[in-house]
């Protein structure tokens, strides 16, 4: 049965995001901010969403980043060597990859972005689960270029790092139809804590005595004041 809640904390790993209602709210409820007025104009209503839609696909890169890898994982860059600038071709042969890999590498997890470069070309960048390859090795099953293999040994929040190269607005026009990202199956999801199990978290880790990498507070007509705080665990230790 659903209950009104004052706490909700989102665990991504050993990053903690906290959400403190001012007024409580249903345990079902998933949505933010209040209702768009009458008055709006649908072109308002058109990039508003489209800015919507891009907030949430880079949360939940970030958070799926974040529950699924961390600084061990391989975060590699394909790039093509031709002025390949077909979205649609280019899945084909990030899919054909992925495939070559599974053949000699079997089960492994992936998070992969679309960037385009400055003269159109698409690119990705992957983070994986994948042991270590070497670059040659890469470049033969890639095919279609060049693959850089990244350090993020010093990286301590993986997912703010992926959501680097995400494009910040997918209504460009060569997404149009097509996800600006692409993942693997099985990878793990960030667990919703909320209520009195939040509470107790919250107290376990005593947040309130930890650095807040990360703060803002908003209004909603429904639930009142909401303040939002980013714990990141290992730059506590």
């Amino acid at each position: 049965m659903a209950k009104k809640d004052d706490i909700k904390i989102i665990a991504n790993g050993h990053v903690l995001e906290v959400y403190e209602y001012e007024k409580a709210v249903w345990s079902d409820f998933e949505g933010q901010g209040g209702r768009r007025g009458k008055d709006e104009e649908p072109s308002e209503r058109a990039d508003e969403n489209r800015r919507l839609t891009c907030r949430r696909a880079r949360e939940m890169i970030r958070r799926i980043c974040l529950a699924n890898f961390d600084e061990r994982s391989k975060f590699i860059t394909l790039t093509y060597a031709e002025n390949q600038t077909d979205v649609t071709q280019a899945n084909g042969d990030f899919k054909k990859f992925i495939q070559r890999l599974r053949y000699k590498y079997k089960d492994f997890k992936y998070v992969a972005v679309i960037e385009f470069q400055e003269r159109g070309a698409v690119h990705y960048h992957m983070m994986s689960d994948l042991p270590y390859i070497p670059n040659e090795q890469l470049n033969g099953l890639w095919k279609m270029g060049y693959v850089k293999i990244n350090d993020i040994n010093h990286v301590d929040n993986v997912g703010a790092y992926m959501i680097k190269y995400m494009l910040k607005d997918t209504s460009d026009p060569r997404l149009r139809g097509k996800k600006a990202y692409l993942t693997s199956r099985g990878l793990d999801r960030p667990s919703v804590i909320r209520g009195e199990q939040a509470r107790k978290i919250k107290d376990m880790y005593e947040l309130d005595n930890k650095k807040i990498v990360f703060t803002n507070s908003y209004e909603s007509e429904h639930h009142g004041k909401i303040i939002y705080k980013e714990y990141n665990l290992k730059r506590d230790v």
